[in-house]
């Protein structure tokens, strides 16, 4: 996982920002999904069950090596990026920060991958 920021140095919910997430296993897209569900569940995040549909109509299934990139823009939309190639948006700002959470958070499942993405060493 990569993090870009314009500044280089990452807020919580400022944008915009980039978040690249490069796959070193195979994994079906609804699998991402339920992932991406279980972990809003963990952290007590509060989610759309429309965000949820949106995912399963543009996540495609992931390779070993593919790229998937969410870039949020200045108006917190998000935008999703399969290998390069835009594929699709949700408008929600609640959708921003949730996604987000899962990776950037104090409460993620991974502190270690936080802290190297936002430049804190542990």
């Amino acid at each position: 996982a990569t993090l870009l920021t314009p500044s280089g140095t990452y807020q919580a919910n400022q944008w915009p920002i980039a978040l690249e997430l490069l796959y070193q296993q195979n994994i079906t897209a609804q699998q991402l999904i339920k992932s991406t569900e279980k972990d809003w569940k963990r952290q007590n995040i509060d989610y759309s069950a429309k965000w949820i549909t949106a995912l399963e109509k543009m996540w495609p299934d992931i390779s070993t090596q593919d790229q998937l990139t969410l870039y949020v823009d200045a108006d917190s939309t998000s935008h999703f990026f399969y290998n390069g190639q835009f594929i699709g948006s949700i408008l929600d700002p609640l959708f921003s920060v949730a996604f987000t959470a899962i990776w950037l958070s104090n409460n993620t499942i991974k502190p270690a991958q936080r802290n190297q993405l936002i430049g804190i060493n542990p």
